[in-house]
């Protein structure tokens, strides 16, 4: 498990210094661009429409691990908004506070309710 959080926290970094980089070069028009390389239907929008739907899953799969609470469904939009930041952050949190238990970490409140 510890293994697992220092990955969490490196891809984090990496993530952010990207980030900071895209911004700083970029601007905020993430949005802009996302949707203008999946309208050129090439490998950018291939891999788009790829990470999409796996932010997509990681977002419906923390709402469900909360059992769709109002917290877990805000939290799940918010990784898929946020990508990388949030849902690593949230991972690593989620980690912590399983004290090692994988079953924990994956059900979440479902794992007390089964």
């Amino acid at each position: 498990m510890n293994s697992l959080k220092l990955l969490l926290v490196v891809l984090w970094c990496a993530i952010a210094v990207i980030t900071a980089k895209a911004v700083s070069l970029q601007g905020m028009a993430a949005g802009d661009i996302f949707l203008s390389d999946i309208q050129a239907l090439d490998w950018r929008a291939q891999f788009n429409v790829d990470f999409f739907a796996h932010l997509l899953l990681i977002g419906l799969w923390v709402a469900w691990r909360s059992c769709f609470s109002a917290a877990g469904i805000v939290l799940g939009m918010a990784c898929v908004l946020g990508g990388g930041l949030v849902s690593l952050v949230y991972l690593l949190v989620a980690a912590i506070r399983c004290g090692g238990d994988v079953r924990r970490l994956l059900l979440g409140q479902r794992a007390t309710n089964e």
